[in-house]
């Protein structure tokens, strides 16, 4: 969004429009290849989640990065969110999507019709599904299926990769053995007992 389009939407949300800061760089798809400065420091919160391509995200984020800048990400614990019932993601799924601006059918029927609520306290209570959730498979899938077809080839904006704390430092770790990114891990930290998300901090090499 623009400024002015933040500022109305704090407006509807109900917080302050005064402290909305100046956007420089807006892309309706994500494109960070229209930056064209450097910074210290990149703040994503719940957004690598969303990528087709996860290694060109990181790729497009280094660029913009000076040496030793630092990436700073807010990620959602698929434990504790919605993704509860999906499997985690592995490093194999995530170099075989590089090139990938979509999400392919598989996915989106997955996140429409196998997630389930978002309350982290219910999943920190062992609490991770209604009664209802299994009954609504079906016809949650057929609905994806449709809104697929009539997307023809448009984007459609849903949960591509499912991390944990651990699993994501072994990916990171991973691609970078296999020189498919340029990050370090600095810290990777636990999900807060009654929270659904956890933060990590990468380091550009």
């Amino acid at each position: 969004m623009t400024t002015e389009q933040l500022r109305a939407r704090a407006m509807q949300v109900g917080y302050d429009p005064s402290t909305v800061p100046h956007i420089r760089y807006v892309s309706p798809v994500g494109d960070l290849g229209i930056v064209a400065d450097q910074f210290d420091a990149v703040v994503s919160c719940h957004c690598i989640e969303h990528q087709p391509d996860l290694i060109a995200h990181f790729r497009q984020v280094h660029r913009i990065l000076r040496p030793g800048g630092r990436y700073f990400l807010d990620i959602p614990d698929k434990r504790y969110c919605c993704d509860h019932f999906l499997t985690e993601s592995s490093l194999h799924s995530i170099i075989e999507a590089k090139g990938d601006t979509r999400h392919p059918l598989t996915k989106v029927i997955e996140h429409r019709a196998f997630t389930t609520h978002s309350e982290a306290w219910r999943h920190w209570a062992g609490d991770h599904a209604s009664p209802s959730y299994f009954d609504a498979i079906i016809p949650f899938a057929a609905k994806a299926l449709k809104e697929y077809q009539d997307a023809q080839g448009g984007y459609i904006d849903v949960h591509r990769w499912q991390f944990t704390p651990a699993s994501f430092r072994d990916i990171v770790v991973g691609l970078r053995q296999k020189e498919e990114l340029a990050f370090n891990v600095v810290e990777v930290n636990d999900t807060a007992r009654g929270d659904l998300e956890f933060t990590a901090v990468l380091e550009a090499a």
